[in-house]
């Protein structure tokens, strides 16, 4: 019986330890990859960390002073200038998101416009080509469209141009050329 116990044993430990070298085996791959990770990450020095941590400081103590500063201003109004100024604060934000929300639409209408014409434009390029106001959106679309399209036309003309390859006589005489000649002496 206690044989059977220490082959059991035995048999555990076995087992224990074929399935602990294939947990590390597993792990391996998963710690080179973690590793190439780590050395792919970007290291900082520690001017470049103290850098970011003052341009942090910096915007973080400037949104406190402009909320601390409108607290302030708040306190000092009565209940109808601040009902005022909160109404004058909604409808300017209203206004920006209109703003913004007309600039999209007038984006999108710019890129299928060009789209219709084979043309595709980068964002920055796009953006410099809107405008809030449809009839010049369209109109500076159309002018870029047509700039756009005759400066391609020259560029590949100009590609295209090339001085057609003179003929080259060559006083080496080809294989040709040989077995021609040895033939036509014969015949004379």
């Amino acid at each position: 019986m206690e044989d059977e116990k220490k082959d059991l044993n035995q048999e555990e430990i076995k087992e224990t330890k074929e399935t602990s070298q294939t947990s590390k085996l597993d792990k391996e791959p998963v710690s080179r990859e973690e590793d190439q990770d780590k050395q792919e990450e970007k290291k900082y020095t520690d001017e470049e960390v103290n850098e970011i941590v003052k341009r942090k400081l910096a915007k973080w103590e400037k949104d406190k002073a402009k909320a601390v500063s409108e607290a302030e201003k708040l306190a000092k109004m009565n209940e109808e200038e601040k009902s005022n100024y909160e109404r004058q604060k909604l409808k300017d934000r209203l206004a920006e998101l209109e703003r913004k929300e007309t600039l999209h639409e007038m984006a999108k209408t710019a890129r299928s416009i060009l789209a219709d014409k084979g043309i595709q434009v980068e964002e920055n390029l796009l953006s410099h080509l809107i405008t809030e106001d449809a009839e010049t959106t369209k109109e500076s679309v159309e002018s870029f469209a047509g700039l756009f399209t005759e400066a391609v036309d020259k560029a590949v003309i100009e590609k295209l141009k090339g001085k057609t390859p003179k003929r080259m006589e060559s006083k080496v005489k080809s294989g040709w050329d040989l077995v021609n000649a040895k033939y036509t002496r014969k015949e004379r």
